[in-house]
């Protein structure tokens, strides 16, 4: 695709390039990416499928279908996330023009390396709540005071999370689209430097997100009113009420959500692209002011 990448641009002119970059390449992009697009959506889809099944059974579930239920979502979180590293490799490739094993390769490490931050921070937090919670009793109100102190932690390591994580955002596509790049690339010097677009990259994240949540609102609505009938349904039959709804329902519910999932991941796409345009951005801020810093004025040269 041809991106003009390296070119200073507003926050304004990232939004606006990366939509056209998005709607002049539609077609190609869905060519590339339908099927990891539409792997990654059913497999989300399963997953939601999978939790309503005990609100939508008639008897109480036994073990034997407990871990069965826990063992399907399971692997279809696995399948969600060996299709969003293809997904995001075909995209990437799309941009840097390298090889799909060498994207696969670059977006793998980059997922692991989120999943390491993610497994940490769950075991941080389990910590936090078994120090603070450990001694809370609902029947007599008996230590209330941890909830709020987890509570607030959460908070505090949420808003560390956002600062943070800004310029990994920098750091991480220069890792995707620069060839020559590693994985140290993410925490190094480029990490380093996005600091310094931290405002940046924080108000394009805000105007991005908040696009997307609309999106997402609208995407996923079907789903949300689904879900909705299958809660008043739930509830009725929890007051002994027979179910209302079809045998097919669940298959109704997969083949909405795979849908509506799978429009989302595209809105996805121009958030991706969005970030691209930061990147080449803040690069060309930075190779200006290399220059600048640099340029040796020309009567001192000569004298």
């Amino acid at each position: 695709m041809q991106t003009d990448l390296y070119k200073s641009r507003s926050l304004g002119r990232c939004i606006e390039d990366a939509y056209d970059l998005f709607s002049h390449n539609l077609k190609s992009l869905v060519r590339r990416l339908w099927l990891p697009c539409l792997v990654m959506a059913a497999a989300v889809a399963a997953v939601i499928v999978m939790s309503m099944q005990p609100a939508l059974a008639t008897d109480a579930p036994d073990l034997g279908a407990t871990l069965v239920s826990l063992g399907g979502t399971g692997a279809a979180l696995l399948v969600a996330v060996g299709a969003s590293v293809v997904f995001a490799a075909r995209l990437a490739g799309m941009l840097n023009g390298m090889p799909l094993r060498r994207n696969l390769r670059k977006t793998g490490m980059l997922a692991l390396l989120y999943a390491g931050l993610i497994v940490v921070l769950s075991l941080v937090l389990v910590g936090i709540a078994m120090a603070t919670m450990a001694d809370v009793n609902p029947e007599t109100g008996e230590g209330l005071a941890g909830i709020g102190i987890f509570a607030t932690c959460v908070l505090a390591i949420l808003m560390v999370l956002l600062v943070t994580l800004l310029p990994a955002a920098y750091s991480s596509m220069k890792y995707l689209v620069e060839p020559d790049t590693t994985i140290a690339t993410i925490l190094g010097k480029p990490y380093r430097h996005g600091w310094r677009h931290w405002g940046f990259l924080f108000v394009l994240g805000l105007l991005t997100s908040i696009i997307i949540a609309i999106i997402s609102a609208l995407t996923q609505l079907p789903v949300g009113v689904l879900t909705v009938a299958q809660q008043l349904n739930a509830a009725g039959m929890a007051m002994g009420d027979a179910s209302g709804l079809s045998p097919s329902f669940s298959v109704l519910m997969f083949v909405v959500s795979t849908l509506c999932f799978a429009v989302y991941c595209f809105a996805e796409v121009w958030a991706f692209l969005v970030l691209y345009y930061a990147y080449g951005s803040i690069e060309s801020k930075h190779l200006t002011s290399e220059i600048s810093a640099n340029d040796v004025p020309f009567s001192i040269h000569n004298s």
